[in-house]
């Protein structure tokens, strides 16, 4: 057997002695052979088509290769809304949620504005979100509304069926039974939750602040990971791209037990009283991104059950910033910093070469710097000052020549 020229893949019969056969890599044999004997179920224009192929092909681009490598989402499947408050039986004053649950993706499902609460039962709107749960050759989605409910008497409430369009099809969402009681039964677990921390509540618009969404982890050191986390409002801005989340034992109780970590930044920009919560689903054992974490922890396998929970809403008084006072060069950074003596590369030059000066600023209170950009450089006579750049930015000097220039009397050394 030999290579067809041009085609390494063809193969064609020709006779070869005992030592040159020995030596036929046996991959490239397994490859002839079932070429073929795949061109002999070919018609002749098949073959002639796989054959005359350009030996300069131009490959396909990997952006589209890795679209094409993705599951498609299913969206023909029929659509299963379940509808149930969380927990079913409450005592008086007490909050459920009442949670509605659709396997089809939330910008297809037209969701009335208000709902009919039953008489006696307060109702108002929570989260809501999308998540895909990988399961087999595609991915399912999954769309969930919530709604905070309290009653303040004992009854029993029915949260009546209705419908909705859900890819432009009308579709029945079942009605769902809450019991409020004087003396409800204890939970035979605790249920799950998420929390919202903030380290202040009073900012001004425009002052970034760390937050956290905590989700405390069951008995026994058990925890499971948070999806599509999201924090939900008017009036403020969320950094995604400095999100970061982890686990680590944190105390609760008597005893340390294992909470996932979610947190990022919040910067409000209008002033007044603003209203935050945050919201996730349950994901198990999927994480989205990479995570850090410490400690003995048991991270339960199989298929989460992708429940959306969510805080209550927490509210931020913001103030304007103060007119008063403002300096030259404010480009925006609120907080309690603490400003480092400036500190030369080098103080031994020579007329032309480039030095360069750094300052550093923390915070004080321990907050992000998210806003932190550094003010126009200074004019100074008989230099030339490039722009300022932050510590994390590469430093792009300008082409020239002579890069900075500056006299020998203004400079410690010789020329």
């Amino acid at each position: 057997m030999k290579r067809e020229e041009g085609n390494p893949k063809a193969c064609a019969p020709l006779a070869l002695r005992p030592s040159q056969i020995r030596w036929l890599p046996l991959r490239y044999s397994a490859l002839c052979m079932l070429h073929s004997a795949f061109l002999g179920f070919l018609p002749g224009a098949a073959i002639s088509t796989l054959r005359a192929q350009p030996p300069g092909a131009p490959p396909q681009d990997p952006l589209m290769t890795l679209m094409l490598s993705q599951p498609k989402i299913d969206i023909a499947a029929p659509v299963n809304p379940t509808a149930a408050f969380d927990p079913p039986v409450v005592g008086p004053g007490q909050t459920a949620v009442y949670r509605v649950t659709f396997n089809a993706l939330e910008q297809t499902i037209e969701w009335p504005e208000n709902l009919v609460a039953p008489q006696g039962l307060e109702m108002r709107p929570g989260a809501h979100g999308e998540i895909l749960r990988f399961g087999g050759p595609a991915y399912a989605p999954l769309t969930a509304f919530n709604y905070r409910v309290r009653a303040s008497s004992p009854g029993s409430f029915t949260a009546p069926a209705f419908t909705v369009q859900v890819y432009g099809k009308p579709v029945t969402v079942p009605a769902a039974r809450l019991e409020v009681v004087a003396s409800p039964p204890a939970p035979s677990r605790p249920a799950q939750k998420i929390l919202l921390e903030l380290p202040t509540t009073n900012l001004f618009a425009g002052q970034a602040v760390r937050v956290r969404v905590l989700m405390p982890g069951s008995g026994g050191g058990m925890v499971q990971s948070l999806g599509q986390v999201q924090l939900s409002g008017q009036g403020f801005l969320v950094d995604l791209g400095g999100a970061r989340q982890r686990i680590e034992m944190l105390p609760s109780g008597r005893v340390m037990a294992p909470a996932f970590i979610y947190e990022t930044t919040l910067t409000p920009m209008s002033a007044g009283k603003l209203s935050v919560f945050a919201q996730g689903f349950v994901a198990g054992s999927q994480f989205s991104g990479p995570i850090v974490i410490s400690g003995s922890v048991t991270i339960p396998g199989g298929t989460p059950q992708y429940t959306l929970l969510e805080t209550e809403p927490i509210e931020l008084r913001v103030r304007p910033l103060p007119t008063e006072g403002k300096l030259d060069g404010f480009t925006g950074a609120i907080g309690s910093f603490a400003l480092a003596p400036p500190k030369l590369a080098n103080n031994t030059l020579r007329v032309g070469d480039i030095v360069k000066l750094s300052v550093t600023i923390t915070n004080r209170g321990g907050g992000p710097l998210a806003r932190l950009v550094p003010p126009p450089a200074p004019r100074v006579a008989n230099w030339q000052v490039f722009a300022p750049t932050a510590a994390s930015s590469p430093v792009a000097l300008p082409q020239s020549p002579f890069g900075a220039f500056a006299p020998a009397e203004n400079l410690q050394g010789v020329t």
